[in-house]
């Protein structure tokens, strides 16, 4: 079956108005949906555009993948369910990345802070050496409450921005 596309040029004299414009047919073979492409009464071209967001398209195109391919909806379907699955795989691991570095970072800074105060006490008790003691004691106390209270504040602002949003 062989449809008729007109597709309209413009004369040598670049006027568009409709009566200067001259016409020149265009053979096809099948390339022309009737439903989606048709010619009006004034044997101008129409078309229709469609377009969907997502990974599965509406349920006529999906309709539209089985008369093209053997079994292309469902070809379509699984590789949208790979994908999904792939995704949901890959926010898994960012998340454990993430839940394990958070871990780490409180183990490792448990461990330094004891250390530290322990070598603190160390210089102030057991030796003679209570003016350095003294000052890592400070610097360790005020490094811990700074922390402390600067995951106060990003955690007030945090839950500030989501009643906001």
């Amino acid at each position: 079956m062989e449809g008729e596309i007109s597709k309209a040029e413009p004369s040598s004299s670049q006027d568009l108005s409709t009566d200067k414009v001259g016409r020149k047919e265009l053979k096809t073979e099948q390339s022309a949906n009737p439903e989606i492409l048709g010619e009006d009464s004034s044997g101008e071209l129409v078309f229709q555009s469609y377009g969907f967001t997502g990974p599965i398209p509406p349920p006529g195109i999906l309709a539209g993948y089985d008369k093209a391919l053997p079994n292309g909806a469902d070809r379509v379907m699984k590789m949208a369910e790979r994908e999904q699955e792939h995704r949901h795989k890959m926010e898994e691991t960012i998340v454990g990345k993430e839940s394990f570095e958070k871990r780490a970072g409180l183990v490792f800074a448990f461990s330094l802070s004891t250390l530290t105060l322990l070598l603190s006490a160390y210089l102030l008790i057991f030796t003679e050496k209570s003016g350095p003691g003294l000052t890592l004691f400070i610097l360790e106390f005020a490094a811990l409450a700074g922390a402390f209270l600067g995951a106060r504040n990003r955690q007030e602002r945090e839950e500030a921005e989501d009643a906001e949003g």
